[in-house]
């Protein structure tokens, strides 16, 4: 329960340092595991870049 909780935090785009606070780890190493890339998640990425360079 614990893990599907950080997984879906992460995949609505929890930041490392939120997953962090969440979970209580000491290193961004430990939530790694819990940011999973998804199709919808690059996807993201690339139009919030996307953004970035038009500016």
């Amino acid at each position: 329960m614990r893990h599907s909780a950080a997984s879906l935090a992460g995949m609505t785009g929890a930041t490392t340092a939120e997953l962090k606070a969440m979970m209580g780890h000491a290193t961004a190493g430990m939530v790694e595991r819990y940011q999973h890339a998804t199709r919808a998640s690059r996807s993201r990425l690339a139009e919030n870049m996307s953004k970035l360079a038009e500016i």
